[in-house]
């Protein structure tokens, strides 16, 4: 029996059974979001489009957003059929194309973070801002 709180040495908190010894949760699998009360994780990335990679109909399928501060200093951005894009300050609905290099964005996510550099994550909310 391990008292609360202790993990002896050579042994893992992810070796330990969940409720004792302190890990009360087992680990979250990886690729997926962690645990939050019950919620995904929120991501929140602030930064500029230094890059914009296109469909074959010219389309932004993804950009890279970086000299960001929030969750993570640099990102790669999937756009999905989800994914919300907005034009601040008036908040109006954009397409893709609006997304372009230069611009100011401001990126919240509630799913997984493929673990890379940079992460790279699918934007649930993608605000541009004026600059």
């Amino acid at each position: 029996m391990v008292p609360s709180g202790e993990v002896p040495i050579g042994v893992f908190p992810t070796d330990i059974e969940p409720g004792e010894g302190g890990n009360p949760d087992p680990p979250a699998p990886i690729g997926q979001p962690l645990p939050v009360d019950g919620q995904a994780a929120s991501i929140s990335i602030k930064g500029i489009v230094t890059s914009v990679t296109t469909d074959d109909e010219g389309v932004p399928v993804s950009f890279l957003v970086v000299g960001a501060n929030g969750s993570f200093d640099s990102a790669v951005i999937h756009v999905v059929a989800e994914t919300l894009i907005l034009q601040m300050p008036e908040g109006n609905r954009q397409s893709a194309q609006a997304i372009v290099v230069g611009a100011e964005v401001v990126i919240t996510s509630s799913g997984p973070v493929r673990e890379s550099y940079p992460v790279q994550i699918d934007g649930a909310e993608v605000l541009i801002y004026p600059r």
